[in-house]
């Protein structure tokens, strides 16, 4: 992946290389989703750390092959992935949390709020969010 950003770069305009990124890195970071996560079946605990390792891995590899463009423009096609690994990946406390404030009666303004002071970054819709919880196994 970063030699061929690094390619693209180094030979298409700036503008042309930010629409194919995006579109390249929202195509990736939904099959990844779909395969790692949402379709797979059930998911432990480490499993889960494994995933948001490399769900972060491929930010920072997209980071760096394109140094020129800002971070926060280089991570938003991955949000919706990286929330759902975070999510898959965290401790039991988190995880407890999480669940008490989808499965409660906070508003979803109150959700979206406590979610992202969780989590720090919160993309995804609650339904989502209860799919997620499914996943994971209880230990």
């Amino acid at each position: 992946m970063s030699t061929h950003l690094s390619y693209l770069a180094g030979t298409l305009p700036r503008s042309q290389v930010t629409q194919l990124y995006r579109r390249i890195a929202n195509r990736l970071s939904e099959h990844i989703m779909q395969r790692q996560i949402l379709y797979r079946g059930s998911v432990s605990l480490q499993e889960g750390l494994v995933i948001l390792a490399e769900s972060r891995l491929w930010v920072d590899t997209c980071i760096q092959a394109l140094p020129r463009e800002s971070a926060s423009r280089m991570e938003a096609p991955w949000r919706k992935l990286v929330s759902a690994a975070q999510l898959i990946g965290a401790d039991e406390k988190t995880w407890e949390q999480a669940q008490s404030f989808t499965s409660g009666t906070l508003s979803d303004e109150d959700w979206v709020e406590s979610m992202e002071e969780l989590l720090g970054v919160c993309d995804l819709e609650r339904d989502e969010v209860r799919r997620l919880l499914r996943r994971r196994e209880q230990s």
